[in-house]
């Protein structure tokens, strides 16, 4: 699996670790997104960090993968702590649900 990065090595090669969120995005769209049961309406947000790719080429590839990682961590935990689900984080987006409008909102503003 490839992380966006400038060359083609493999992330192992390149950082000493392996990514396994895009295995992980593909084993839940072959089961369906499984809902838990879960229906009705949702909140979504979605998140990217602006002007990433210049600051990747900034910082390199191995400091921007870290702070990255970091990042996605803590939004990670910020949605979770708002009762909301991380659905998928490619490169530097995210894309999370909740199930109602203030508790999205109430999690936007605390990581804005």
């Amino acid at each position: 699996m490839q992380i966006q990065l400038s060359n083609p090595t493999p992330d192992f090669e390149k950082i000493g670790i392996e990514h396994s969120a895009p295995d992980a995005l593909m084993a839940a769209a072959r089961d369906g997104f499984a809902t838990a049961g879960r229906e009705g309406l949702a909140s979504v947000i979605l998140t990217d960090v602006v002007d990433s790719s210049t600051l990747a080429d900034i910082v390199g590839d191995r400091l921007w993968t870290l702070k990255i990682n970091e990042h996605l961590d803590i939004v990670t935990d910020t949605v979770t702590r708002h009762g909301g689900t991380l659905v998928k984080s490619p490169g530097d987006g995210t894309t999370s649900t909740f199930s109602t409008a203030r508790a999205a909102l109430d999690a936007a503003l605390s990581r804005q």
